[in-house]
């Protein structure tokens, strides 16, 4: 039969993995979402490149075409990555709030542990 901190242990240890796991999900996510938040708003703002206003018609119908093409292809790109930090930070909060259960049933087994001790105790003096 393992004693009492073992099964203690069997929820603590998991609790405080998921913690620091959680937490750096959620920094790592937020930092970056932040990051592609602030991409996503820069190719919003882009403007006419010079290069098309010095171009002749057909080139600069080329071009556009390009341009348009590039800059669809960009922030399609940074609005998947920008999901997925935001899916990384969601999944950091579901992973301390895990941990704050574990810690609680750690917690109350601990001090299960502590009244099972001391009732035995308080027996023996009478």
């Amino acid at each position: 039969m393992p004693s009492a901190r073992t099964r203690i242990m069997r929820f603590v240890v998991p609790g405080i993995f998921l913690f620091v796991l959680g937490v750096g999900n959620i920094l790592v996510g937020t930092f970056k979402g932040n990051q592609y938040e602030q991409v996503l708003a820069e190719l919003a703002s882009a403007g006419e490149l010079p290069a098309l206003a010095d171009a002749s018609p057909l080139r600069r119908i080329q071009l556009a075409t390009q341009t348009v093409s590039r800059l669809y292809q960009r922030q399609d790109k940074a609005r998947a990555k920008l999901d997925f930090y935001r899916l990384v930070a969601s999944g950091g909060r579901v992973f301390v709030a895990l941990s704050f259960i574990f810690l609680l049933i750690g917690l109350v087994r601990y001090i299960k542990g502590l009244s099972r001790h001391a009732a035995p105790a308080a027996n023996e003096r009478f």
